[in-house]
């Protein structure tokens, strides 16, 4: 490569993709992957829930319905067919013995935390609540994994610039750190498996929705203060998104 064609290369890698198209780009495809995650976790995950985990629930259910009755607390079916103890009724039940509502509440509180922990050294319990919770994370898995591999995998190594939806609206690609050249297909791969296992399933597992949230603030922050504006996962794969005019199908050959 002669020194005018270097010069020209140096001056096309100083002008970035802005900071707005990038979290335009990063926001498009969190929504679309958060959006329908959420839809297939609350329709055909609470199916697959509610059937699979059926026998657990149902001893769940056998001996917190036991701890109810011992009490004479009603009980109704809550998320998954899960009893728990019939906030209304009961609360109607002890306001009808001149109690204020404010007592009614906090004896339902107490009443609540009490059934909790008795159905804890119920026999059986412990073993059906671990394949009710194995059942619930791996469905809650699942569902995240199937939009993710949808939109940061499948939709990217279909077209040539290894776009997500984001990017072909944004009209950025990703690209190779040194070279500008279109990621390969394995490396989209890597990068979507680190988007998951490293931005998803690790957070959640260490802190749930603050762990989610924290992983997003610190995308947030990377990309803002970034020359190349580079999330997590890009600094993992060695990679970035890049306007789409400035990448290569394939290194530029040096002379």
């Amino acid at each position: 490569m002669n020194q005018d064609e270097n010069l020209i290369l140096d001056e096309l890698t100083k002008k970035k993709v802005s900071v707005w198209k990038r979290f335009a780009t990063f926001f498009t495809d969190l929504i679309l992957i958060v959006g329908i995650f959420i839809a297939l976790f609350f329709t055909v995950g609470d199916l697959v829930i509610s059937n699979v985990a059926k026998s657990s629930i149902g001893k769940i259910n056998e001996i917190y319905a036991s701890e109810c009755v011992k009490r004479d607390v009603p009980y109704k079916e809550g998320t998954y067919g899960i009893y728990e103890v019939d906030k209304d009724k009961y609360i109607a039940k002890i306001i009808g013995t001149s109690a204020s509502y404010e007592d009614a509440m906090e004896k339902y509180n107490n009443m609540y935390y009490e059934i909790d922990t008795a159905i804890q050294s119920g026999e059986g319990y412990s073993d059906a609540y671990i394949k009710f919770s194995a059942t619930y994370y791996v469905t809650f898995l699942v569902s995240a994994f199937i939009p993710t591999f949808v939109f940061l995998f499948l939709i990217p190594v279909l077209n040539k610039g290894r776009k997500t939806i984001g990017m072909l609206i944004t009209k950025t690609s990703l690209a190779q750190d040194k070279t500008n050249v279109i990621c390969s297909g394995g490396r989209v791969g890597v990068r979507c498996l680190s988007i998951y296992a490293i931005e998803f399933a690790l957070p959640y597992a260490i802190g749930q929705l603050l762990g989610l949230g924290f992983v997003i603030i610190i995308n947030i922050l990377t990309i803002s203060l970034t020359k190349k504006r580079k999330g997590i996962h890009d600094f993992l794969t060695q990679c970035h998104v890049e306007k789409q005019e400035f990448t290569y199908t394939e290194a530029p050959i040096e002379e």
